[in-house]
């Protein structure tokens, strides 16, 4: 399911929408809406990132795949003083 970033201009704060409802055409949806932190309107823009992808939802939570981890495993052997974390 992709996600996007947006800020808003009026007062500079940032945020992610993940929605499962959200398909890729109606990305700039969010933009027609007003913040939600200040309410100010028509300041929200969609901001200028790497594509962003959440993993399958497993009973409420993120399921991060085993080839994933097998790439931070090798990471970790490669930096010993690497403060990367494996999810379970």
């Amino acid at each position: 399911m992709p996600n996007y970033s947006y800020s808003c201009s009026a007062d500079g704060c940032d945020f992610r929408v993940v929605d499962l409802n959200l398909p890729i055409s109606g990305r700039n949806y969010p933009t027609t809406q007003s913040c939600p932190k200040c309410k100010s309107e028509n300041t929200i823009v969609k901001d200028i990132t790497a594509p962003g992808v959440s993993y399958t939802i497993n009973r409420g939570g993120l399921k991060v795949p085993d080839t994933f981890k097998d790439i931070l495993r090798n990471i970790k052997s490669v930096h010993p003083g690497s403060t990367i974390n494996i999810p379970d």
